[in-house]
């Protein structure tokens, strides 16, 4: 009989032994991080499995390169890309949300990869009153020409002066160059020097700035001019151009400007085919431009 009793209370004891280590692994078996940015979040729903959003190539480190691949990704161009770590937006899909997101941690905005969201829309700037005419400068950067060929179709319209910002170091003619040399550019908001920066430009009343969009925002040398002077009261009218159109894109240069462009009047700018001169001189109307 004693034996019998020994051996139900050794069991009892196995049992609940087996019963506490049971519910220890149930509460700690399946917990991971998913890492997003240089942040982690603790998550459950995955089996020792980790996910950098944003690390496309799978180096460990969110830089230049996931940018340079995400772009040539949609592009349309064969490239290695991880389709989970490229998905920053959550949606099962990697497309331009995806590389805008990108482009604006790398620039060092506020941004969540990992997160289910869209793009937010930019902050509705107060209407400005219209200008009274005054003396008129149009300063441009062109590089591949379509900038250029609004430039000129604004001074024949304005009768304004003209000036071509030309950078000390020339912009490399490939295009491929072109574009990695502009993304280390935005990427460390860099001010590349002007090779004809006028000393002075007090005379004017009114600055038309022009661009072409490249890594959704301006060119950073339009930043070197406009941070260049006083603008207090001048006002500022940019005019921009690309191939995609993307008006996000725009939107972001516009921000650049107003960033760049200290206690200056900056108005709604023009953002349009260079081709499309009906509405650069619907445009310059509407803003008292015209000579």
């Amino acid at each position: 009989m004693m034996k019998q009793n020994f051996k139900k209370i050794t069991c009892t004891i196995i049992s609940i032994i087996v019963l506490f280590t049971m519910l220890f692994l149930v509460e700690n078996i399946n917990h991971i991080y998913v890492a997003y940015g240089n942040e982690s979040i603790e998550d459950s729903r995955y089996n020792e499995t980790v996910v950098k959003y944003g690390d496309i190539n799978g180096d460990g480190s969110i830089d230049i390169g996931d940018g340079v691949i995400i772009k040539k990704y949609l592009a349309g161009m064969s490239v290695d890309i991880d389709s989970i770590a490229g998905d920053v937006n959550l949606d099962d899909d990697i497309n331009t949300t995806d590389a805008v997101f990108i482009m604006r941690y790398l620039a060092g905005m506020k941004v969540e990869l990992g997160v289910s969201q869209q793009p937010t829309e930019p902050e509705t700037k107060p209407s400005i009153p219209e200008v009274v005419k005054g003396k008129t400068l149009i300063v441009y950067f062109s590089w591949s020409s379509n900038t250029e060929r609004m430039a000129n179709t604004i001074k024949e319209q304005t009768n304004g002066d003209i000036l071509e910002i030309i950078p000390v170091n020339a912009y490399p003619t490939d295009y491929t160059r072109c574009t990695e040399v502009a993304l280390e550019e935005r990427d460390s908001n860099a001010r590349p020097a002007i090779q004809n920066l006028p000393a002075s430009i007090e005379e004017y009343d009114n600055i038309l700035i022009g661009y072409p969009i490249w890594w959704h925002t301006a060119p950073m040398i339009i930043g070197t001019f406009l941070e260049n002077y006083d603008l207090t009261d001048v006002h500022i009218y940019p005019f921009t151009q690309s191939a995609s159109m993307n008006t996000e894109q725009f939107d972001n240069s516009m921000e650049f400007v107003h960033s760049c462009a200290n206690n200056a009047i900056v108005h709604n700018g023009l953002f349009t085919r260079a081709t499309n001169n009906n509405a650069i001189i619907e445009y310059l109307n509407n803003n008292n431009l015209m000579d």
